[in-house]
């Protein structure tokens, strides 16, 4: 790759990397023994976390901005949206028509993607000291990595208000 690889999504025979200045990459792994590079598209900032649905790929900018792409045509991907929601957004997983995001010092950010041409943040919780780099969902639970804390669980059954369960170190 041209950047710096930071994360990479599966969507039917498609691999989407996020490639930090390079923006993001669309690989063709239908012949697994020779991936051919399939599209790309340059973004703002460095992407860094990325996550796809049947048509549109989420994109984690560490310039701390999420961002939405139409990627029904790998070959002709547009970014459709872009939402401010921190410092530097390091990674992004979906649940349910939302985006929950890991955006380092501004903590875990939830957004509504139902419409992805209107986005909105419902909210950003966070911990002192916190500095959120990875997050995955599950259901309502949703864990983020936190560098220098660990782990952390959070309960986001009402988005608007997420709450958290616990910090669990891991050294």
């Amino acid at each position: 790759t041209d950047g710096y690889a930071g994360a990479l999504t599966l969507r039917d025979d498609l691999v989407f990397l996020a490639d930090s200045a390079a923006g993001i990459k669309v690989f063709d792994v239908s012949r697994p023994e020779l991936p051919l590079l399939v599209g790309s598209l340059l973004i703002d900032g460095y992407a860094d976390g990325i996550a796809a649905d049947d048509r549109y790929v989420y994109v984690a900018a560490w310039t701390g901005s999420f961002r939405v792409v139409d990627a029904l045509d790998p070959a002709a991907m547009v970014e459709v949206a872009a939402l401010n929601s921190g410092e530097r957004a390091h990674g992004v997983a979906l649940g349910d028509g939302l985006a929950f995001v890991a955006d380092f010092s501004d903590g875990l950010c939830a957004v509504d993607i139902a419409d992805p041409d209107a986005l909105h943040l419902l909210d950003c919780a966070l911990l002192p000291g916190m500095e959120s780099v990875g997050v995955a969902v599950a259901g309502t639970l949703v864990a983020t990595a936190d560098r220098g804390a660990g782990m952390n669980l959070w309960d986001a059954s009402n988005p608007a208000e997420i709450l958290h369960l616990g910090t669990f170190p891991t050294a």
